[in-house]
């Protein structure tokens, strides 16, 4: 099955979703800057016979703003997505920016989840006005720029890949590009190259870095379900910090530190890694 959905609320917001594949669900809630057609990781899911259900997070895709105003009203609203295809419980993979949300959702309503798996996650404060990285956000992926950005990205990538890599490297891998490099995999470019002309920030990304101040220890502790997380040790974009805090805070949880090359961790030599555990974690919760 392969079917794009919208719903329409009372209060005038809209969610966008898709649905890929048959057999057990599983919600993923995409990273920064993508959207319900994201692709990275869903190969090895729907190849194991998984189905999955992706929600454009707030103010992403056609997804409004509002959907996101809280955590709160984002969990709500991911509900309303598993009501919608007559999901009573799945599995939760949340990705990158959108990990508060996953958190929130386990936290909010564990008769709705399964399991949570955080990959590459952001799990507490992230990107403050003390960070360089939340100055650069602010210019570069504003309501104003965004498209600009995402376009001459997206431009760069068709007329020299290679080159868009190894500059881009450095926001996504603490490692020199020769280490890079060297664990790059012949796919890992054009992978790459697609995902970034998929993307668009729209008002999503400073969303989401306004709400990770709402992902709180407390909720952290709420977590019944067994939880996975899978962060590389090399990432630049949110730091293996963030994948300690949750064992810290969630006693169930088990942490799987990967030497991946760095936040796309489904790209790369020891991917596989990652990918078996998730395989066989799901296979066991889901």
């Amino acid at each position: 099955m392969n079917k794009i959905g919208m719903i329409y609320k009372e209060n005038g917001s809209r969610i966008e979703y898709t649905v890929k594949g048959t057999g057990p669900a599983v919600l993923v809630l995409h990273g920064g800057h993508s959207n319900c057609r994201e692709q990275l990781g869903y190969e090895e899911l729907l190849n194991a016979g998984y189905s999955i259900i992706t929600p454009s997070r707030s103010g992403y895709g056609e997804t409004t703003t509002a959907c996101g105003a809280s955590l709160e009203t984002a969990a709500a609203n991911w509900i309303q997505v598993l009501d919608e295809c007559s999901i009573q419980a799945a599995a939760v993979i949340a990705m990158s920016a959108g990990g508060p949300e996953g958190i929130a959702l386990a936290a909010l309503y564990p008769e709705r989840v399964k399991c949570l798996v955080l990959q590459s996650a952001v799990t507490k404060k992230w990107l403050t006005p003390a960070d360089r990285e939340y100055t650069a956000a602010q210019l570069l992926f504003n309501r104003y720029t965004e498209k600009g950005t995402w376009r001459m990205l997206s431009a760069a990538s068709r007329m020299s890949p290679g080159l868009v890599y190894r500059i881009m490297s450095s926001s996504f891998s603490t490692l020199p590009y020769e280490e890079v490099a060297s664990a790059t995999l012949p796919e890992d470019i054009p992978a790459f190259t697609q995902m970034i002309r998929r993307q668009r920030s729209k008002t999503g990304f400073l969303n989401d870095i306004a709400l990770t101040g709402q992902c709180t220890p407390g909720l952290l502790q709420k977590i019944t379900c067994p939880v996975l997380v899978q962060h590389s040790q090399n990432d630049a974009s949110v730091d293996i910090a963030h994948m300690y805090h949750v064992g810290n805070h969630v006693s169930q949880a088990e942490l799987q530190p990967l030497n991946t090359w760095g936040h796309l961790i489904w790209l790369g030599k020891h991917s596989d890694q990652m990918k078996e555990k998730l395989k066989q974690f799901l296979k066991t919760y889901s």
